[in-house]
């Protein structure tokens, strides 16, 4: 996988979840593990998302619903960061 590093974000002394490194194509298709590395999220907060519809958008590959392979779209991980970015300047996000 080709990755273009970042820099991790600092705020008032306590890093904040960044993402490190990114695919150079959009649409390519990674893993939960390979989500969770670049995110910083786990695996087990992206399975929780799956499971109780929250979370970003991701594909399964199979017929059921319990089987088959899940995969993640960067650019949906990438939109799904940037709807939950907070301001604290501008107010509450809730």
């Amino acid at each position: 996988m080709q990755t273009a590093a970042l820099s991790r974000a600092r705020t008032d002394g306590a890093f904040t979840p960044a993402i490190q490194a990114q695919p150079r194509h959009p649409d390519r298709l990674l893993t939960t593990g390979q989500v969770a590395t670049l995110t910083t999220m786990s695996e087990s907060w992206l399975c929780k998302g799956r499971v109780y519809g929250w979370g970003p958008k991701y594909i399964r590959f199979g017929t059921s619903e319990k089987g088959g392979a899940i995969r993640y779209r960067w650019s949906d991980i990438l939109l799904y960061v940037e709807r939950n970015v907070c301001d604290p300047e501008a107010g509450s996000h809730d």
